[in-house]
């Protein structure tokens, strides 16, 4: 369903290395597979939301990941964090890049906070309309509701 979902925005791909790293998998690993794989020049951006900006110390190898990509943090509801660097962790604060074009002037290392329209969309809440017999337009791309429908995935005995 990844890759239906991603067919329809140009430029997106589908990596499917996590699900074929045998083990645990860390972000830090896939990071380093994509920064060999693309180079140490290329810009490389890791997109996280603010709560994971706040709770990013907890990560697996956490304080290797900026020299691996940057980091674009978007918005989220009931965040304590903004665009306002002295919201981050202290860590963040000297990373602090103002608009994207600072992006590429390096391959990683910086961090910007991103003001996107936060879309109320969960994979549960998706799941369970679908066994509700709800309708889901609008919620996935249309390849994905159509592949849902088609192979009746979710349904409830009911429905």
């Amino acid at each position: 369903m990844a890759r239906l979902a991603a067919a329809e925005t140009p430029g997106f791909t589908v990596d499917d290395r996590e699900l074929r790293r045998a083990g645990l998998s860390y972000t830090v690993l896939t990071l380093e597979e994509l920064r060999r794989a693309m180079g140490a020049n290329i810009p490389l951006c890791l997109l996280i939301g603010a709560d994971a900006l706040a709770g990013f110390t907890t990560w697996h190898r956490w304080r290797e990941i900026p020299s691996l990509a940057h980091l674009v943090v978007l918005r989220r509801p009931d965040s304590d964090v903004s665009a306002d660097p002295a919201t981050w962790p202290a860590w963040a604060r000297p990373r602090a890049a103002r608009v994207a074009n600072d992006l590429t002037a390096s391959p990683a290392g910086r961090v910007i906070f991103v003001e996107v329209s936060p879309q109320d969309i969960s994979a549960t809440a998706v799941r369970q309309r679908v066994a509700r017999g709800e309708s889901i337009a609008g919620l996935v791309p249309p390849a994905v509701e159509h592949h849902i429908l088609q192979h009746r995935l979710y349904r409830s005995e009911t429905h």
